[in-house]
């Protein structure tokens, strides 16, 4: 297993990513089955190495804070676009109104709540789907019951 450093932030931040386990082909994922993905979360992110590419396995909670952390990102820097260009107005007209507008978008950026992240996720259907009236198809997973349920393959 190769460990690689991926704190991103401290305790205070609540987000700090640490290497998991590492899988050099999927050929290895396959054969381990379902039971590779328990040490993932709670911040701990999986490898998966494939012809195709390296993947980070990560679950949806510490991914819903990362895509919550990214749309926090954009707002705020939208933001300091929106003060460097008031201070360049400030520099061509030096008045009271544009100063003022300087004042005003420095303190909105940071009076602006955070963003949320989300704790799950929607549910989705498929599009398009043309069922047979013949086949029996379940959409819902809470009634799909013991086909889901952990098996002991011994």
């Amino acid at each position: 297993m190769t460990v690689q450093a991926l704190n991103m932030f401290g305790p205070q931040r609540n987000l700090a990513l640490q290497p998991g386990p590492v899988w050099p082909s999927f050929e290895q994922f396959r054969k381990v089955g379902s039971s590779a993905l328990a040490p993932i979360g709670n911040g701990v992110v999986g490898a998966l190495t494939t012809r195709s590419g390296r993947y980070r396995i990560v679950e949806e909670h510490d991914f819903q804070r990362l895509v919550g952390l990214a749309a926090e990102v954009e707002r705020l820097r939208n933001g300091f676009q929106l003060i460097i260009a008031a201070s360049k107005a400030v520099q061509r007209h030096r008045d009271d109104a544009t100063v003022e507008t300087l004042i005003h978008s420095v303190s909105m950026i940071g009076e602006l709540p955070s963003l949320p992240t989300r704790i799950g996720f929607e549910k989705i259907a498929p599009e398009g789907l043309e069922l047979d009236p013949d086949d029996e198809v379940i959409l819902n997973v809470d009634e799909l019951g013991s086909a889901f349920a952990a098996q002991d393959p011994t």
